[in-house]
């Protein structure tokens, strides 16, 4: 069956269409341009937007020629060329997309930075974000996130005794950095302490012990010893040398094998005294 011609809708030039079912348009009239190149290339149904030659593209793994649309996503010609770069490359083409509801604490690169650089603890991470201490451990062991070892080369030569004295230091220093970088949790902690069971049994043990120090001392002091110690001092502190309430402080802590006598006795205001607590203070 022969095709019949036809009348061009645009110019009226009489034509042979190359198709059945093609609109009424002649080859002249049927061209567009392409939106990346600019060419004029044959478009009787007007369906294209670019040229064949702005259509074809080359994939990266096996170099196989393919059709594509530009304003496509499409990389590689086929699924298996697409599972090789999904497995050498994971992040060349593609970006790590998390869930809408992931949390700050579940995404790897943040973990790592709060965990390794900035060294933080699995424990402030999970106060900070309201969750519990084992999903930010889960996480760290599901990402394999671990921190990199501080460990001084001196320790391997020391005996157990220094290993002990070094570690205690250690963890000393550290509670000092924390008392310091959160002052405010601290004094929550030590407050919630002496108003639990454990905490009333110790303060009755300390108060104990200095009962019977005090007892134990050969010529205790004094409330005419005290007196003439204030006098002495003019009524101010012996660590400050300002007047305010003044209490008793020994100069060798009683816990440490002080006397309660006049001569280890000094006045000091109940500022210095709890700075002092039971430390050996150098007295020129």
């Amino acid at each position: 069956m022969s095709i019949k011609p036809r009348q061009c809708d645009s110019c009226g030039i009489v034509y042979i269409p190359h198709t059945k079912n093609q609109k009424s348009r002649c080859p002249q009239c049927a061209q567009t341009k392409c939106l990346i190149c600019g060419q004029l290339f044959h478009n009787p149904n007007s369906l294209r937007k670019y040229c064949q030659s702005c259509r074809i593209k080359t994939c990266p793994i096996c170099g196989k020629q393919f059709r594509s649309l530009p304003s496509k996503k499409r990389v590689v010609c086929s699924w298996d060329c697409s599972a090789i770069i999904r497995r050498k490359e994971p992040r060349l083409l593609v970006r790590p997309r998390y869930p809408k509801d992931t949390a700050l604490w579940q995404i790897p690169e943040w973990l790592r930075n709060q965990y390794v650089e900035l060294i933080k603890s699995a424990g402030s991470i999970a106060k900070e974000f309201g969750c519990t201490e084992s999903n930010v451990l889960y996480f760290l062991n599901k990402f394999n996130i671990q921190r990199r070892q501080r460990v001084n080369p001196a320790i391997y030569t020391m005996t157990k005794a220094e290993r002990l004295e070094y570690n205690r230091r250690c963890a000393a220093e550290r509670g000092k950095r924390w008392r310091c970088l959160n002052p405010s949790l601290y004094a929550a902690t030590k407050k919630r302490y002496r108003s639990s069971d454990k905490g009333k049994t110790t303060e009755c043990q300390l108060d104990h012990k200095r009962r019977n120090a005090k007892a134990l001392s050969d010529s205790p002091l004094t409330n005419q010893e005290w007196e003439k110690i204030l006098d002495k001092s003019r009524s101010r502190c012996f660590y400050c040398g300002e007047k305010r309430p003044l209490t008793i402080d020994h100069v060798i802590p009683l816990s440490k094998g002080g006397l309660h006598t006049a001569s280890n006795i000094v006045p000091a205001c109940k500022s210095c005294n709890s700075s002092k607590q039971d430390k050996l203070w150098l007295l020129v």
